[in-house]
């Protein structure tokens, strides 16, 4: 079962990989650094990939896969918080 972080929970950027979407790669390289730490303000589940949105960027979206973090919430948890 995977775990996800909560609103508010401070995860660390460790940089890009393989990713479908262009976009969000090019936005994470050229807004976040590596080792830096950021905090969810959004979490978006999708069938393939778990988006996240920064308090310190809220109009950019960005994998959760970029990151470093503790998963706190189930998969039923996450969808509530976004009911």
């Amino acid at each position: 079962m995977n775990k996800w972080p909560n609103i508010g929970s401070k995860v660390t950027y460790k940089g890009t990989h393989t990713f479908w979407f262009q976009n969000i790669i090019k936005d994470a390289n050229e807004l976040l650094e590596v080792g830096k730490t950021y905090t969810i303000s959004k979490i978006e589940l999708a069938s393939s990939w778990c988006g996240v949105i920064l308090e310190e960027f809220p109009k950019k979206k960005f994998a959760l896969s970029f990151f470093d973090y503790e998963g706190t919430l189930t998969t039923e948890e996450v969808r509530n918080l976004n009911e």
